[in-house]
């Protein structure tokens, strides 16, 4: 069974490669201790035609990601948590928002749901100069980025307050948008991580 799925997982790491999806890949599968799967296909640096080994170094991008979602799980199993409850229940910040539609601000149909966070479907963005929403969020991240290193820098609180205050781009619900940086996450995500923060105090306070 298990050299069935070292074969099905090696033959999918060179389908990626011959769709051009990747260069090369490898996969490990452990359970305790025990090593269940390892595969590999590839190049980890085509011009030196340096192939894929076990000690190849990648650069990882958005792993808070699943440790948010992770979270969010637990808190769900333990009935702290309802994904279609509006994020306003929570953060208050978050209960006059506005969506742009063609220069002028609307209030949307309904609000951020905790689901619409997870999946993305806030309205949420990152610094940009395309939208009033990205502009407005950008001047956000200017500043927390300026304090950052001072005596005073922007706690998750005030950030999630500030960005609550930023137009949307879409009406939660009605569109997708992934967006991120490496230095800085995911707006909604960062919101998530927020939200789950003071579910988990009022958990340890007993409230």
């Amino acid at each position: 069974m298990l050299k069935k799925l070292t074969q099905q997982a090696t033959d999918l790491i060179l389908h990626s490669i011959a769709s051009g999806e990747v260069m090369g890949a490898n996969l490990l599968i452990t359970k305790g201790n025990e090593e269940l799967v390892y595969a590999q296909a590839g190049m980890a640096d085509r011009e030196a035609e340096k192939p894929i080994e076990r000690n190849t170094i990648f650069r990882l991008y958005s792993m808070t990601k699943p440790i948010t979602a992770v979270a969010a799980m637990i808190l769900m199993e333990r009935g702290m948590l309802d994904l279609y409850e509006p994020v306003a229940d929570i953060l208050p910040a978050f209960a006059h928002q506005k969506v742009e539609r063609d220069g002028k601000l609307y209030t949307p149909e309904r609000p951020i749901l905790m689901h619409d966070l997870l999946a993305m479907t806030s309205g949420l963005v990152y610094p940009e100069e395309q939208t009033m929403g990205g502009r407005a969020v950008t001047k956000v991240f200017e500043e927390a980025c300026a304090r950052l290193e001072s005596d005073h820098p922007v706690s998750t609180q005030k950030m999630a307050e500030r960005i609550a205050a930023c137009p949307l781009v879409f009406a939660p619900g009605t569109s997708w948008q992934y967006v991120g940086k490496p230095a800085a996450g995911n707006a909604a995500v960062d919101r998530t991580g927020r939200v789950y923060l003071c579910k988990f105090y009022a958990e340890m306070c007993g409230t």
